[in-house]
């Protein structure tokens, strides 16, 4: 379960999407931002706004597959030129109230920061996912000129990290030892993606000997993994809520 912090984050993300702002979700990798999306589509649903979500926003044509699902009248069909189909979303959007969520965004290039600016002043709110691991990253981030508000995602507490890995201990052919709990749980740093990439590479023998676990080694890969996690698994292109809003 959730903080409260946590909780009325995504209470303010899913009203201010609902007046059409644009936001920016930030924090390190691991950290929670792809399940806030998620919690943030929930919260969406419930308060009657459609949305949709690009799981990885890498290009133009990303954000441009998560409006066509979002707005089905907007699509081009691939014949249309891009202004042309620019100018069908902003349309459509201008009559319709809807969000848009950007996870994993790396990059804004200007094709794609044109296309985001000309969808400003319509009813659809835009959240982005950054991840910022260094303060290098914020500074690029902010060089993007979004035009946007900026929220970090908290920390997970330690208590939720730690639950993490004792309600898996039942599920390891050797638990681990609460020395061992502790400190991954400050491995972690409030990154309960951390935890369940650690949770994953626990599976592999490589990682135990003899009911001890190769921390170091363990925690040299889950920091590799928990930063190229957007890269481990294939997600569906987009993820849409399939009722309408009103």
């Amino acid at each position: 379960m959730h903080g409260s912090r946590h909780d009325h984050l995504v209470c303010e993300l899913a009203e201010r999407l609902g007046r059409a702002e644009h936001v920016v979700v930030y924090g390190p990798s691991g950290i929670g931002k792809s399940t806030l999306l998620r919690e943030l589509g929930a919260r969406l649903t419930a308060i009657g706004v459609q949305w949709s979500m690009a799981p990885k926003a890498e290009s133009l044509r990303d954000v441009v597959l998560a409006l066509e699902s979002l707005y089905p009248d907007g699509r081009g069909g691939g014949l249309l030129s891009p202004q042309r189909v620019r100018a069908q979303f902003c349309n459509v959007a201008e009559t319709s109230r809807g969000a848009l969520l950007l996870d994993h965004v790396a990059g804004v290039g200007t094709a794609l920061k044109g296309f985001l600016r000309s969808l400003r002043g319509t009813r659809l709110g835009i959240a982005f996912a950054v991840d910022i691991d260094a303060p290098r990253d914020k500074d690029r981030m902010r060089r993007w000129c979004l035009s946007h508000r900026e929220f970090s995602v908290p920390p997970a507490s330690s208590t939720r990290l730690r639950q993490m890995l004792v309600r898996a201990n039942v599920e390891l052919g050797e638990p681990l030892s609460s020395e061992a709990i502790a400190h991954l749980v400050e491995a972690a740093q409030g990154r309960p993606g951390y935890i369940t990439v650690c949770l994953e590479l626990l599976r592999d023998r490589r990682y135990w000997n003899g009911g001890r676990v190769h921390l170091t080694l363990l925690e040299n890969d889950s920091e590799i993994g928990t930063r190229n996690r957007g890269g481990w698994r294939r997600v569906p292109m987009v993820i849409r809520h399939p009722t309408r809003g009103t």
